[in-house]
């Protein structure tokens, strides 16, 4: 499942393994709202910039939110949980009902950015903020079932090492390739 990125149109696709299919949109269009979920039937969209100045979630043209909406295999719903740090290009790890969310950026999206190292997650309901990351990072993977154990790695600026979460934890790897 894809959706949330630019422009703030919240196209919303799903791919079968083969091809990829337009489905319903985001509730709230934005870009840059990392999203995760194991299943077709069960993710999550978080955060995101671009929110148009007409919705009820906007600060003002280009603003970013903490506003999490989950896709049930269908369409998208929001939900009452909200981000303590409204953010882009954040790493989302987990499930609808355990996530991690980390890093990021709260600045503009055009260089230079601001980057975070702060972290948050969600128990089904709503989220709560965590031990920050070791380095504020934005636009990198992140790998993970559960908000008990996720890996993030790469990112901007250039990072050369992954985290590790294990809940409450962040702890730096390093990275070795040959």
């Amino acid at each position: 499942l894809v959706a949330g990125s630019g422009p703030a149109d919240g196209a919303t696709e799903t791919f079968d393994g083969t091809s990829w299919t337009e489905v319903n949109n985001l509730v709230t269009a934005r870009q840059y709202a990392p999203v995760c979920g194991l299943t077709s039937t069960a993710s999550m969209c978080v955060g995101g910039y671009g929110i148009p100045s007409s919705s009820p979630f906007s600060n003002g043209p280009g603003s970013r939110v903490g506003l999490t909406e989950i896709w049930d295999g269908t369409s998208w719903t929001n939900v009452s949980g909200t981000l303590n740090l409204g953010r882009i290009a954040a790493g989302l790890a987990g499930t609808t009902t355990a996530a991690v969310i980390a890093g990021g950026s709260t600045g503009d999206p055009a260089p230079p950015t601001t980057t975070t190292a702060t972290a948050e997650t969600w128990n089904g309901t709503s989220w709560t903020s965590v031990s920050a990351m070791g380095d504020a990072v934005e636009e990198f993977a992140s790998s993970s079932s559960s908000s008990t154990a996720a890996v993030m790695f790469g990112g901007a600026p250039t990072v050369t090492a992954s985290e590790e979460w294990t809940s409450p934890l962040f702890e730096v790897k390093t990275v070795t390739t040959s």
